[in-house]
């Protein structure tokens, strides 16, 4: 599913988080640039991170960022993609970006063996989406 036009939107423009993660699973840059075209979509992404954070008290302060959790939750997204070819694409496509975002791989690996159940928590939250009529081109497996 690399489409948005299965996206179940809410009249306001919103949409769980975890369902907004998954479509962009394949275009990690394209997500990674509309968070950070977004005030709205970061600070409900920051927010949905707060409470889901409190299940991993155990992590160092340095690694208990949204930023980092954001970028492990799409590395576990990518995880789900059945082509070899198109998810080393993707994970390649995300590392470059983290970079640009100052997250390193080695931060996401060590968030990552351990995201699910923030990930789980947090992809209940609700997010504002500022602008859907753009969508990731369509990759299907």
């Amino acid at each position: 599913m690399g489409s948005m036009d299965s996206i179940q939107v809410g009249a306001a423009g919103q949409i769980r988080w975890a369902d907004l993660l998954n479509q962009y699973k394949y275009h990690p840059a394209a997500f990674l640039s509309l968070v950070s075209r977004s005030e709205d979509l970061r600070s409900d992404i920051r927010a949905a991170h707060v409470a889901a954070f409190q299940l991993c008290r155990n992590w160092p302060a340095e690694l208990r960022k949204w930023e980092i959790a954001l970028m492990a939750e799409m590395d576990f997204e990518i995880g789900s993609i059945w082509s070899r070819d198109l998810r080393e694409a993707a994970h390649a496509e995300l590392l470059a970006k983290a970079h640009e975002w100052g997250v390193t791989p080695t931060a996401i690996r060590m968030v990552s063996t351990e995201i699910d159940a923030v990930y789980q928590k947090a992809g209940e939250e609700v997010v504002r989406v500022p602008d859907l009529k753009h969508p990731p081109s369509g990759t299907t497996e």
